[in-house]
C-alpha cells in the first residue's frame, strides 16, 4: 500500500491494553517515525476521563491522534481483533493486521452475539471482519499460521504481505547478539506459562513431582527475564495464536524450548525447533514428553544447542520487521532527510529551544528532563508546538530504536552526564 506526500498513517490500538499485540502496534507507529513518515496512534475505544495508552508504552514516544481523517490518500492499520471498525471507514485505505488468529475468532464470536439478532450472520462476517472483496484493503500476517488462516479465505494473495514482529527486551536482544545467553548459572527449572495449556501441564506436573516447574506468573519483565536466564526448559502446551513472545523470550535466554502442535507451533517457520521438541497434548505423549525434559535437564549443554538456529532467526526479527514494513508501506514521494533531536533540559534551554525549533533540518523529538522530575510533565509547550518529555531510561530506549541522531546537552555538568550516557550505550559520537 503506497504512501504519498499527503498520507497519514493511524495505528489502531485499544485503550489501556498491555499485551505481545499492542506492543507491536506502538513499534510499527515508532518505526513509521523513524522513517520520517506522518504516523499516529489512534484509540477509537478511548475513555474521555482516562489516558488510553499505557504507560509502558510511553517510551516509544508515539502522537496520538483523537480522530481519524476518512480520505483515501490515508491509511488505518486495523489488528485483527477491531474489525468491528471496519463497516464505519469508508474512503479510507485499510490494512488488516492479523497479530493473532485465535484472538480473531474470539472477537468474532464476541461481535456475532452482539449483532446476529439484527444483521444476517454471513454479512457480518463479511463487512466487519474483512474477508469481503476490498481493492481498497490489503491483509498482514504476523505468522505463517495466519497466512495460511487469510488464504483458506480465499484472500488473494497479492492483497497479503508478511509483517512480523521483534522481541523488544534489552536483555535479550543483548544476549542474542553478544552470545551470553548460556553463561549463566543453569538450574534444574521447567518454567511455563499457567495461561496457556495449564490443564494439560498439570498432567505433566502431576506424572513428575520430582521436577521442579515454575510458572510464569505475578512477575515483572525484569523478573521474567532472570527466571528464564536460569531454567534450563521452557514448555508450552496451549494455543500458539501467532508467533508468541514468550517461546522466543525463553530460546533467546537460553532455554531449551518444548512445545505443543496446536497453532502456530503446528508448522516449522513460525516457531523453527527440532520436530523431537514437539508433542501432540495428549496422555499418550506424557512419557516421551518427560523424557525429553528430563534429558534437556540432565544435559543441557548438548540440548541448547539444538536451538541455536531458532535463537539466530529472533535476534534478525528487528531487521526482518524493518524490511517489512518498507515493502508492505513503500514510500512513492520525497521524505525529506531531518535530524532527530533530543535537547536536555538545562540552563539554556529557554534560548535553545526556539533556535531548534526554527531549524528547517531538524526535527526536535523531545526534551529530556531529569528523572525525578514531576510524572505529570508529560510534555511542554513551545509556542503551537507540543514537546513531549522524557527520562534516561526512555532516552536510551530511543536511541536503541534509532530514533536519535543527535542529543544536545545542556547541563551543569556536562562529563558526568556524557559519562552516563554513554555507560548506557549512547555514543558519544551524537552528543552535542
Amino acid at each position: 500500500m503506497e504512501i504519498y506526500e499527503n498520507t497519514t498513517i493511524y495505528i489502531t490500538c485499544p485503550a489501556g491494553k498491555v499485551s505481545g499485540g499492542p506492543e507491536l502496534l506502538h513499534q510499527l507507529c515508532s518505526e513509521l517515525l523513524r522513517r520520517g513518515l506522518h504516523a499516529f496512534m489512534w484509540y477509537p475505544d478511548a475513555e474521555a476521563d482516562k489516558i488510553p495508552q499505557p504507560k509502558v508504552y510511553r517510551k516509544y514516544l508515539v502522537p496520538i491522534a483523537e480522530v481519524l481523517s476518512d480520505r483515501p490518500e490515508n491509511i488505518v492499520v486495523l489488528p485483527e481483533t477491531m474489525g468491528e471498525l471496519y463497516g464505519n471507514l469508508h474512503e479510507i485505505r485499510k490494512v488488516f493486521w492479523w497479530l493473532s488468529v485465535d484472538n480473531y475468532r474470539s472477537s468474532l464470536a464476541q461481535v456475532l452475539l452482539r449483532y446476529s439478532e439484527f444483521y444476517d450472520t454471513l454479512t457480518l462476517v463479511d463487512n466487519l471482519f474483512c474477508f469481503y472483496p476490498d481493492l481498497q484493503m490489503e491483509h498482514w500476517v504476523q505468522s505463517e499460521y495466519a497466512r495460511q488462516f487469510v488464504h483458506a479465505n480465499h484472500v488473494d494473495d497479492a492483497q497479503v504481505h508478511f509483517v512480523g514482529d521483534y522481541l523488544q527486551s534489552a536483555a535479550h536482544l543483548k544476549e542474542l547478539t553478544d552470545g551470553t545467553a548460556h553463561s549463566a548459572a543453569r538450574q534444574d527449572i521447567v518454567a511455563y506459562n499457567p495461561k496457556k495449556g495449564l490443564e494439560f501441564t498439570k498432567q505433566l506436573m502431576a506424572a513428575a513431582p520430582d521436577i521442579a516447574w515454575t510458572p510464569i506468573e505475578h512477575m515483572t519483565a525484569e523478573e521474567v527475564h532472570a527466571l528464564l536466564a536460569r531454567a534450563k526448559c521452557y514448555i508450552d502446551f496451549g494455543n500458539h495464536p501467532g508467533q508468541d513472545r514468550i517461546p522466543r523470550e525463553a530460546a533467546a535466554a537460553g532455554c531449551c524450548v518444548i512445545t505443543g502442535r496446536r497453532g502456530a507451533a503446528a508448522n516449522d517457520i513460525d516457531i523453527p525447533i527440532p520436530a523431537s521438541y514437539k508433542f501432540a497434548d495428549d496422555a499418550s505423549s506424557i512419557p516421551a514428553i518427560l523424557d525429553t525434559i528430563r534429558a534437556c535437564l540432565h544435559d543441557y549443554a548438548a540440548h541448547t544447542r539444538d536451538f541455536e538456529s531458532y535463537r539466530t532467526m529472533i535476534a534478525g526479527q528487528k531487521a526482518k520487521f524493518r524490511r517489512d514494513v518498507a515493502a508492505a508501506l513503500p514510500v512513492r514521494c520525497d521524505v525529506p532527510e531531518r535530524q532527530h533531536v533530543v535537547l536536555q533540559n538545562g540552563p539554556h534551554t529557554e534560548k535553545l529551544l526556539p533556535a531548534l525549533l526554527q531549524s528547517g533540518g531538524i526535527d526536535l523529538v523531545a526534551l529530556w528532563i531529569a528523572d525525578d522530575a514531576d510524572d505529570s510533565i508529560t510534555a511542554v509547550q513551545a509556542g503551537d508546538r507540543t514537546i513531549p518529555t522524557i527520562r534516561f531510561s526512555e532516552l536510551a530506549f530511543l536511541y536503541q530504536e534509532d530514533r536519535i541522531d543527535a542529543i544536545v546537552l545542556d547541563s551543569a555538568d556536562p562529563p558526568k552526564d556524557a559519562s552516563r550516557l554513554v555507560a548506557a550505550g549512547i555514543p558519544e559520537t551524537i552528543f552535542c
